[in-house]
Parts: structure tokens; sequence; C-alpha cells
């Protein structure tokens, strides 16, 4: 019986590490923003005042009308699809198939 050999891969993640930039803004975004609203001078930890809250709360409410429009227009459900039939639907080409069994020595 032949011995199972253990070969270590490299996933690319290239696509990955741009990404933390822009998705960690809104960890300061949303305060600083929050703290305009609410006419705060502190922009890093805004104090909730009860002048602020409708304001502070239609805001919030904007941002999640449009990440639900964003959603709904762009998004595409990717749930039980494969990689393949997932680059078919953005570009609107099929790509070659490459086999991911391979026989080692």
């Amino acid at each position: 019986m032949p011995a199972v050999r253990s070969v270590a891969v490299t996933i690319p993640v290239n696509g990955i590490r741009p990404a933390y930039g822009p998705g960690n803004l809104g960890n300061f975004i949303g305060p600083a923003g929050l703290a305009l609203i609410a006419g705060s001078s502190n922009f890093v930890s805004p104090k909730a005042t009860v002048n602020a809250l409708i304001p502070a709360m239609t805001s919030f409410a904007g941002w999640y009308i449009l990440a639900l429009t964003a959603v709904l227009f762009i998004g595409f459900e990717t749930r039980s699809r494969t990689i393949d039939q997932i680059v078919i639907t953005l570009t609107g080409t099929p790509t070659e198939s490459f086999p991911v069994r391979a026989r080692l020595g």
C-alpha cells in the first residue's frame, strides 16, 4: 500500500488583504459621523444625548438602506455554487477547470 504524502499548498490571498483597509475605515467613520451628527467635539468616543438620538438613528437607517439597495442590485447568491459557476456569473465566459486530484510519486 503506498504511503500518503502531505504537500503544503499556499492559497493566494492577494484579494483579501486590500479589503481590510476599506473595511476597517468604518471603525473610524462611524464614530466620527456620529460625533458630527451629535455636535460632539470628541470624534473618537462621542457621548450620546437625547437631542442627537433621532438624527443618529436616521443616519444609521440611511446607511442600512444604502447597503440593502447594494445587496439587492449587485449581490447574488453563492451558496451551493462552484467557483466556476460564480466566475461564469461574474464574467459571462467559462474558464478552464483544472483537476484537483493529482497522484504523487
